[in-house]
């Protein structure tokens, strides 16, 4: 129940950082750019009303039903996935996962709820040649990231644990 507790506090913790900076981008930025390194990086407001990368911009429903579509298909995924560890009995890779999805749920509680106060998502990190990001988008890309390094990880174990079970059957050191 404390881990619970502590995911949950996670998740609101870090929500809580991701409104605070949008609150400041929406305050004090306007029409300003303020550069961090040159033109490369910078801080200026844009509300987006797609989703990445401003596609589907200026549709109503696309950006409101694809993340909550995609939303349902990664929890179905995490109960999977913990479900699976769970059985192998790999508690530090239940922790694992669950430190990636508050992440995850932080990332699309902190974006979704922008996207229903001010129909769109308050971005302010600007990188030239690639886009205009935030704090919770910062949250998904790291929980994916890891989502993938994790499960690299869990082949490559297994692929180890077959070939020593292998070795035993067969008899070679």
């Amino acid at each position: 129940m404390k881990k619970v507790i502590g995911y949950v506090l996670g998740v609101i913790g870090l929500v809580g950082v991701d409104w605070f900076t949008k609150y400041l981008a929406q305050t004090h930025l306007g029409e300003r750019r303020i550069s961090i390194i040159g033109e490369f990086l910078q801080l200026r407001y844009v509300l987006n009303t797609g989703l990445s990368f401003s596609r589907f911009a200026g549709n109503k429903w696309v950006p409101m039903l694809m993340p909550a579509i995609a939303t349902v298909a990664v929890v179905a995924a995490y109960f999977y996935i913990r479900n699976y560890f769970k059985k192998r009995k790999e508690e530090k890779a239940i922790d694992a996962m669950n430190i990636v999805f508050v992440l995850f749920i932080a990332g699309f509680v902190g974006n979704y709820a922008d996207r229903i106060v001010h129909g769109g998502v308050i971005d302010f990190i600007s990188v030239k040649g690639f886009a205009v990001f935030n704090v919770a988008d910062i949250y998904v890309t790291v929980c994916q990231i890891l989502g993938i390094i994790m499960v690299f990880y869990q082949c490559l174990k297994e692929s180890k644990e077959k070939k020593v079970k292998k070795a035993e059957e067969t008899g070679e050191q």
